[in-house]
């Protein structure tokens, strides 16, 4: 990290020029590319927030308002900056039309947000990265529309609450499992952390060894795995897990 941050001229809590490139890169590619991904995807309705007066409109602005720290006015405007030129019009069902027009939307936006940067000529100023105010906040809008119409959905927030709860229950399974007495009961513990969790001395080490094992499953190991060990389904004893 020292020699990163040798040349850098600013403060020491600042960041370097190509940390605020990449954060910007960052937030325009997740900004312009989950729109899109969303929309083809039937969830953010790209072609109501074109028209001013669908309630849609209305129902984002307000909730968008007060997470940007702006009044819904602003936010209205900032999404027709956005949308307006768009020549979305319709839900997404895939025609070849469609897939022009949304690539050639989401290529002049980020042509846009890549081309307006501009870098500062004193390298002890900050930011280094001198980005219009007004990208800026377009940027927010285009995030706020994932946040809204994806991140906070119920059903997402449903989903999320039911991964969360199988990896609490398969982590305190095998952590038990790991001080057991009963030789069944740890053998549901793969060889290698059976064998690292008998030789642990301290608590915060098995909690580890326990974490390390269930972060390295995929998703579907992770759902197959618990499903089993809690009986919802029995599997075959040729499964691998």
């Amino acid at each position: 990290f020292e020699w990163v941050r040798k040349n850098h001229r600013g403060h020491h809590d600042t960041r370097c020029v190509e940390a605020e490139i990449m954060d910007w890169s960052d937030d325009v590619a997740y900004a312009v590319h989950d729109v899109d991904d969303f929309y083809r995807a039937g969830l953010i309705p790209l072609d109501r927030l074109r028209n001013q007066a669908d309630f849609e409109v209305d129902r984002f602005c307000r909730y968008a308002a007060p997470r940007l720290d702006r009044n819904t006015d602003e936010v209205n405007e900032l999404l027709r900056s956005v949308v307006a030129a768009s020549p979305i019009i319709k839900p997404y069902i895939g025609t070849d039309e469609q897939r022009q027009q949304l690539r050639t939307f989401t290529a002049e936006l980020i042509s846009k947000y890549v081309t307006a940067v501009d870098i500062a000529n004193d390298p002890g100023e900050y930011p280094l990265l001198k980005i219009p105010p007004y990208l800026r906040a377009q940027v927010d809008v285009l995030k706020e529309l994932t946040w809204f119409y994806v991140i906070d959905n119920r059903s997402i927030k449903t989903q999320q609450h039911g991964q969360r709860m199988v990896v609490q229950n398969l982590f305190k399974i095998y952590l038990d499992a790991g001080v057991s007495e009963d030789a069944d009961v740890r053998g549901i513990l793969p060889e290698s952390q059976k064998e690292q969790l008998r030789r642990a001395e301290t608590k915060e080490e098995q909690v580890r060894i326990v974490a390390d094992l269930i972060s390295s499953m995929t998703e579907q190991q992770l759902m197959m795995t618990h499903r089993k060990l809690t009986g919802i389904e029995q599997g075959s004893i040729t499964d691998l897990i």
